[in-house]
């Protein structure tokens, strides 16, 4: 599987959704970066789609354009999508602590999921405080008692409809487009 920087996944995304030329100022400032960043990146960027078949070429006056085959492009767009690999964000995170909680019967060691979600036990502790509000809103209690851990009080039927919104509400394109092709070991 081809990887991507950051910065090259954003351009190469941008860069698909146009069949025209784009000035580069357009792009930097739908990327939120510098021109100079755009044509310092090019070069790489040529060097990153070549062995999909596609050029990017630069006309000048009128900018930077992705050329190729449809097909070619869907391939592109597809290993931009499966080789998503970045660090969870807080509400990643925030979303996988609620779903591990709401799975646990009785108390859970914040300690221990601090270790399984590779993050430190005052992380936890900040998490817990934002998400407090889902479980109210669900009549549902997070309980908290130092020293034990955490555990969800209330009733089943409460648990699993926030879970389900949790699913509706959190799931990105990416998580479902890797459910859809039943890479499981990928999901959050």
């Amino acid at each position: 599987m081809t990887e991507f920087t950051t910065r090259e996944r954003e351009m190469l995304f941008y860069l698909l959704t146009k069949t025209e030329p784009i000035q580069i100022q357009e792009i930097a400032e739908a990327l939120e970066t510098s021109e100079r960043t755009i044509q310092r990146e090019r070069e790489r960027l040529a060097q990153t789609v070549a062995p999909f078949d596609l050029t990017l070429s630069y006309i000048r006056g009128r900018g930077l354009q992705l050329s190729g085959d449809e097909r070619h492009k869907r391939e592109l767009r597809e290993a931009l999508l499966l080789s998503h690999r970045q660090l969870p964000s807080a509400d990643d995170r925030q979303v996988e602590l609620a779903y591990r909680l709401l799975q646990e019967q009785g108390m859970i060691k914040l300690q221990a999921l601090a270790h399984a979600m590779y993050i430190a036990p005052s992380t936890i502790t900040q998490d817990l405080e934002r998400i407090d509000e889902w479980f109210r809103h669900y009549a549902l209690e997070l309980r908290r008692k130092k020293g034990l851990g955490a555990e969800v009080l209330g009733e089943e039927i409460n648990k699993r409809r926030l879970i389900v919104s949790l699913i509706f509400t959190q799931w990105d394109v990416l998580t479902f487009y890797r459910f859809l092709q039943g890479n499981i070991h990928q999901l959050p």
